[in-house]
C-alpha cells in the first residue's frame, strides 16, 4: 500500500509542478502541502477531490485509497 502522501509527490514530480503550483490550485499554503507530502498532516476530503481534478484522476478510487490508508492507520 502506498501512503498517500508520496503517491501525491509521484504525481506532482511526473508532471514537474512546483509546490505552489498545485498548494494554489488547492487553495493552501506551500508548507501545508509540503507536510501533506511528507505524512506530517493528513489531507482533508476537499483536499482529495481537489486533488483527483486536479491531476484528472478517478475521484472515487483515491477517495477509497486515501480512506482506506486513513482506516490502517
Amino acid at each position: 500500500m502506498k501512503i498517500f502522501g508520496d503517491y501525491l509527490r509521484e504525481l506532482r514530480e511526473e508532471q514537474n509542478l512546483p509546490l505552489r503550483k498545485v498548494a494554489a490550485f488547492l487553495d493552501i499554503d506551500t508548507s501545508v502541502l509540503s507536510k501533506i507530502e511528507r505524512g506530517e498532516r493528513q489531507a482533508s476530503k476537499e483536499n482529495v477531490i481537489r486533488i483527483a481534478e486536479f491531476f484528472s484522476l478517478n475521484q472515487q478510487e483515491l477517495l477509497n485509497d486515501f480512506f482506506g490508508e486513513s482506516i490502517a492507520k
